[in-house]
């Protein structure tokens, strides 16, 4: 099979960079991209200082997104980071939302984040965790208080289910030729620069025919791909761990 792409868009929120969002909406719009979107439900985070358009401004383009079939996925709650935990899915970041806190502490961000979709008469089937850091009761607490059935990470070649919900990997950061697999690429509209946007549709046009929506991910449950999701598990935390170790001022993975 030939490699398939997904386009995820991070960081939406009412003060998040609208000139550069509605230029990456545009450059999509071109090529008829379909991406997943990582909206906050009710962010708090002080590092998206932008202009704030207002709360019915922002979920009015929400929802204009979703109308044209762009997939919406609960960002998290508040998108403010307060433990000091990895999690227990990926390697990488140590400060979380959700990871390290007691389950009912969890339970009820979900529960008011995804509360607020169904305020705004928006269908949301999709998590995306802040700083890629989350934990089994972060699951636990999403099958308890929503709909959602869809998880957004993890390291792996091939989408998969586990735990009633279908994982869809999140490896990259920029198009780039694999011969097989599934490839998400994670993109934060709020730190583009010109020559990020150049990059980003230099690899549209180049991958164009193998880019897919969320809807139209095939989930590889065999011995075979498991056997490789776990292969290729192993070996990314380890080139992540050996990076720490020996280059300790690496920036760290983008935090989503």
């Amino acid at each position: 099979m030939n490699a398939k792409y997904l386009v995820r868009l991070d960081d939406a929120c009412e003060t998040m960079n609208h000139e550069k969002w509605q230029r990456m909406e545009d450059l999509l719009d071109k090529y008829e991209i379909k991406p997943m979107v990582a909206v906050i439900p009710l962010n708090k985070d002080k590092a998206f200082n932008h202009k704030n358009i207002g709360r019915d401004a922002f979920w009015n383009k929400v929802k204009s997104w979703q109308n044209k079939d762009w997939e919406i996925a609960q960002h998290g709650y508040t998108h403010e980071y307060v433990a000091k935990s990895s999690g227990d899915f990926i390697v990488g970041n140590n400060y979380s939302e959700f990871a390290g806190l007691l389950y009912e502490i969890q339970r009820e961000k979900i529960k008011k984040g995804y509360a607020v979709f169904q305020e705004q008469g928006i269908a949301v089937k999709s998590w995306i965790a802040p700083a890629h850091t989350f934990d089994a009761d972060t699951v636990r607490a999403l099958k308890e208080e929503s709909d959602i059935s869809i998880i957004s990470d993890s390291y792996a070649l091939f989408p998969y289910t586990k735990n009633g919900f279908t994982w869809i990997p999140v490896q990259i950061a920029n198009f780039r030729k694999f011969p097989f697999g599934y490839w998400t690429i994670c993109l934060h509209p709020n730190e583009f620069e010109e020559k990020d946007f150049i990059r980003l549709e230099k690899g549209i046009q180049q991958f164009k025919n193998q880019i897919i929506r969320t809807d139209e991910v095939k989930t590889y449950n065999g011995f075979l791909a498991l056997f490789l999701n776990q292969l290729f598990q192993m070996s990314f935390n380890l080139a992540i761990r050996y990076k720490r170790k020996f280059y300790p001022n690496l920036k760290k993975r983008t935090t989503g």
